[in-house]
């Protein structure tokens, strides 16, 4: 499936641009918040709020996830060069043939919290827009608006794994013809405390000392890890036909080929600590894909930092990559955060990014590997194959997993410059 547009917004920077290029020099966007008195944890919050493609209207009536997804999903239907209404030789399209599907993890939470505490201190009445703020359709349902598309419109709520799901579903409905193109992604905005307090008490959110330093208090597959930080963004794509998008002359930027997705079926919360369904996606996205493990140039794994988590998907990654050499892999949570719902959807542009780059970015934050981290995990920018493809793992919160696979685009679609520094020129694995 043609990867025609993609758009991103992180905590690294508000475009695909400058979320890469600051990604490859190893920034980190992960700071210290005081959440009560008690607990001083770690977050990944936006740096900015000037976010494009956002018009003045949309920042009065929608959440904060909204914006984001709507700016996410203006940078994808632009760099995409597509616009909705009858066909005709500027390339617009069909509305009733494109379809949305979004994946997000609790919709317009904070709109809720914040209406909740207003209506609780006797200030204000309850708003007529808290629902339509709150509901976690409400991204999908502007976004069909904003553009006018009349087809399919869907929303996902596969915790971490929702927008990663969004994105193999949206492949499956155009294969089976119900689309011709989809806009697809994610966007999650967390920061509410009776959220985060519940993570601090199950143990998935780092804390931090009072002087402690909260970049180095989350590392991804790293020696003594103990949480992950919360995180925000969005990412959305156009994915469309090849036939499709080779008629309008479109830019292709990459192919998504692969899908699997599954469950645990063994815990809440926990995953199967052998790793035994993440190895099942993952294997599921190869076959789908036609490929084996040696095709694989590199894996953008799902670690957040949790001990239990990351040595699952370790695990899981030892199995299905046995008999190749080391194949890169590395975790951008330590740089961003970890956005939930959002998160399988970035991970996805950032491998499509990667691709464009042939440059496998660096495992954020883990100085020091932990002893159970994968053999082949990038600490500094490595130089991948360029015929190779790259695997997106995400795993969610009730055991949901999914594994995307993708495959090199057209050259002419131009290059990422890699922007780092010389240990990006080491020889290709």
């Amino acid at each position: 499936m043609a990867v025609t547009g993609f758009g991103l917004v992180t905590p690294l920077g508000l475009d695909a641009e400058s979320t890469w290029s600051r990604l490859l020099k190893g920034a980190s966007a992960i700071e210290g918040r005081l959440l009560d008195t008690n607990y001083r944890v770690a977050i990944a919050a936006l740096e900015a709020e000037d976010l494009v493609g956002v018009d003045d209207r949309a920042r009065v009536v929608s959440d904060r996830v909204t914006l984001l997804g709507v700016s996410a999903a203006a940078m994808a239907m632009e760099s995409a060069r597509l616009s909705v209404g009858s066909r005709d030789k500027d390339g617009n399209i069909d509305a009733e043939c494109m379809s949305i599907m979004v994946g997000t993890s609790f919709g317009g939470i904070g709109s809720l919290i914040q209406e909740d505490r207003r209506t609780r201190d006797g200030k204000a009445r309850v708003s007529p827009r808290l629902v339509t703020r709150a509901i976690p359709s409400a991204l999908a349902s502007h976004l069909a608006i904003q553009y006018r598309i009349t087809g399919p419109v869907m929303t996902y709520l596969g915790d971490c794994a929702a927008s990663a799901q969004a994105l193999g579903e949206a492949m499956v409905a155009i294969l089976a013809g119900r689309s011709d193109r989809a806009l697809v992604g994610g966007a999650d905005s967390l920061f509410v405390d009776p959220l985060m307090l519940s993570l601090v008490a199950a143990g998935a959110l780092a804390t931090l000392g009072p002087e402690e330093s909260a970049e180095g208090a989350v590392c991804p597959f790293g020696h003594g890890r103990r949480g992950m930080a919360l995180g925000e963004g969005a990412a959305f794509f156009v994915l469309e036909r090849e036939a499709l998008a080779r008629a309008r002359g479109a830019a292709i930027h990459a192919f998504l080929v692969g899908y699997g997705a599954g469950n645990d079926a063994y815990h809440v919360t926990a995953p199967e600590p052998g790793g035994f369904g993440a190895e099942r996606v993952m294997r599921m996205a190869l076959r789908s894909a036609n490929a084996v493990p040696t095709d694989i140039g590199y894996v953008s794994a799902h670690a957040t930092g949790t001990m239990l988590g990351d040595a699952a998907e370790a695990a899981a990654l030892r199995r299905v990559f046995a008999d190749c050499a080391a194949v890169p892999v590395s975790s951008i949570k330590g740089a961003l955060g970890h956005s939930l719902g959002a998160a399988g959807a970035i991970e996805a542009a950032l491998s499509v990014l990667a691709l464009r780059a042939q440059t496998a970015p660096p495992n954020t934050g883990a100085e020091r590997p932990s002893a159970d981290a994968p053999p082949g995990l990038v600490l500094e920018p490595r130089k991948i194959q360029p015929v190779a493809l790259v695997m997106s793992n995400s795993f969610g919160f009730g055991g949901h997993n999914v594994s995307l696979i993708f495959a090199p685009g057209d050259p002419a679609s131009g290059a990422v410059n890699s922007d780092c520094n010389a240990s990006t020129n080491q020889s290709l694995d």
